[in-house]
């Protein structure tokens, strides 16, 4: 059972160590979860209350429109990745809503949570244009928030579509990983040598 708030699920937890927590009706208020200053809420859209459904039945092939993304600039390296990741079985669909139960905003790593909610957002536009009919998005938001993370993308050159995917698949990694806190592991491959032998070996 969820509590019915603007037609969605409402979670509550008190810290963000701590695992979200359904209540035991829906007709629950925040008083009665105990939701003080500092506590968290989450709401999930209700089956039926998120955004429209793709009509498949409109498509003489069964398939989605197909929905492009505008070139910002030598961004063509990255469409083609997003384009990729966006029609990957099961990806899409979790970050719908699904990645806000294990979004780490709290981690001493990766974004916070940032580069997570930008791809989500940027699928949602995608899934807004394609019901609207359009057959172009312009992801100017996930640029700005991808290169402010990632310094090294920023600018109008030319990159590399592997290397972008490689780091985009990383930062998206550590945002939806649940571990708060890695603890740091020495590999024993120098089987106790000095380093100045194992440099030179």
């Amino acid at each position: 059972a969820c509590t019915t708030v603007m037609r969605g699920c409402l979670l509550h937890k008190s810290n963000v160590d701590m695992e979200w927590e359904e209540p035991e009706n829906d007709d629950s208020t925040l008083h009665q979860l105990g939701f003080v200053d500092g506590h968290l809420l989450l709401i999930l859209p209700r089956p039926g209350s998120s955004s429209p459904k793709h009509d498949r039945s409109t498509q003489s092939t069964g398939h989605l429109p197909v929905v492009g993304l505008q070139n910002l600039g030598n961004t063509c390296y990255m469409n083609s990745a997003l384009q990729c990741l966006l029609h990957t079985p099961l990806l899409p669909t979790y970050f719908e809503k699904d990645y806000l139960l294990d979004l780490n905003m709290a981690g001493t790593w990766g974004s916070g949570g940032k580069l997570a909610v930008a791809f989500s957002e940027l699928a949602r536009d995608i899934g807004i244009a394609r019901e609207r009919g359009s057959s172009i998005v312009a992801p100017r938001a996930f640029l700005w928030t991808f290169t402010d993370l990632m310094r090294d993308f920023a600018g109008w050159a030319q990159q590399d579509a592997q290397e972008f995917l490689s780091v985009f698949l990383s930062g998206l990694s550590d945002d939806v990983n649940r571990v708060k806190e890695k603890p740091y592991v020495e590999l024993q491959d120098s089987e106790n040598r000095p380093d100045t032998e194992v440099a030179t070996a």
